[in-house]
């Protein structure tokens, strides 16, 4: 078993730890890997990677243990030991879970495999071996059912939060697709078309929003991916990039996957999506449509929707589909390692 003395000095945070909630997040998972690895010890509790049955509790006890380890370790900003134990619990889950959570597994080791960075772990020759010797799953490469929005040869903005509406001066899109809605002034002043991909959060606290929006723009559409084109859709997804740890991919992943089908034949500027490789996380626009604390510790966003899975899957994504294109795409070409480095370098200051 991998082991790591998790840090403990939280007290000067005390009243931040205590009252932000993604802050408390971190503050609990470090105590329970804490927690955990003494229970581990005491009880001289090992995982034995060749051992193919095992009791109950042991499965739930180290269900608990990777996946707090994995936690505290990102929250730490140690990147690579967290996805040591991604690795270890995957192991795990192959040989323990149930076909349900074996097929999530497959899922997550079919993005995560690629670039070789399995290969930057160090991980033991018989995690490897289990890891890497996977069949690889056969995902559907087809929506049953899809209807195109458009088949036309347009000119599509795909934007995020770090997008700044002033370079939209000199540039015409037909769509521009966003999770959340700009600003007024520019909904009455582009020609664009916007299509707005929120989640289902934000949708739900905003629906007097979005009534608004709907009944005052003509040029603003909103679409839900849980119930986009009869569900068919969210099915796709569910099939594809439903993993074994809770959270799907991050917005990005999800508005790439949904514009390839909804726009076949055009080509698609990706802009604002930096992968918190900055320390301002959102422009003005994106920040007035926050439903969490803008005060939130970005780690734990990152951490729950897998950082290293949702950048791998993106920097693929990009290499297959030449469409897309833009200042996003360009980081995506960048090395995983580097991305780490620039990651920690950035968020110092967040760390546990």
């Amino acid at each position: 078993m991998l082991l790591m003395k998790p840090s403990l000095n939280y007290f000067s945070k005390i009243k931040l730890y205590l009252f932000n909630k993604s802050y408390r997040n971190i503050l609990l998972s470090n105590m329970l890997f804490w927690v955990l690895l003494k229970i581990a010890s005491i009880f001289r509790i090992n995982e034995n990677p060749e051992n193919k049955s095992t009791s109950f509790f042991r499965k739930i006890f180290f269900k608990k243990l990777y996946l707090h380890a994995y936690q505290a370790s990102f929250s730490q900003l140690n990147i690579i030991e967290a996805y040591k134990y991604r690795m270890l619990s995957l192991s795990f889950i192959l040989r323990h879970g149930s076909m349900t959570q074996q097929k999530a597994a497959l899922n997550y080791l079919d993005i995560i495999k690629n670039f070789d960075f399995i290969d930057s772990l160090n991980l033991s020759k018989n995690l490897k071996d289990i890891i890497l010797n996977t069949s690889d799953h056969q995902k559907k490469t087809t929506i049953d059912n899809f209807n195109p929005i458009s088949i036309s040869a347009n000119q599509i903005a795909l934007i995020g939060p770090k997008y700044n509406f002033h370079d939209l001066k000199d540039k015409t899109y037909h769509y521009i697709i966003a999770t959340k809605p700009p600003p007024s002034s520019i909904l009455e002043s582009s020609n664009a078309k916007f299509i707005i991909f929120p989640g289902p959060i934000w949708s739900r606290v905003n629906k007097a929003k979005i009534e608004k929006y709907l009944k005052n723009f003509k040029n603003i559409e909103f679409f839900y991916f849980w119930n986009f084109q009869n569900k068919s859709f969210m099915k796709f997804m569910d099939d594809n990039y439903h993993f074994p740890f809770g959270a799907w991919l991050m917005n990005l992943q999800r508005l790439l996957v949904f514009t390839k089908f909804s726009f076949p034949n055009s080509k698609i500027c990706v802009d604002g999506f930096d992968f918190f490789l900055t320390k301002e996380t959102w422009e003005g626009w994106y920040k007035k449509n926050l439903i969490t604390s803008a005060t939130s510790n970005p780690l734990w966003s990152m951490l729950r929707h897998d950082y290293l899975l949702s950048f791998i899957f993106s920097k693929e994504f990009f290499l297959k589909h030449g469409q897309f294109h833009g200042p996003t795409v360009d980081i995506t070409r960048q090395e995983i390692l580097k991305i780490v480095d620039i990651l920690i370098s950035t968020h110092e200051g967040n760390k546990f």
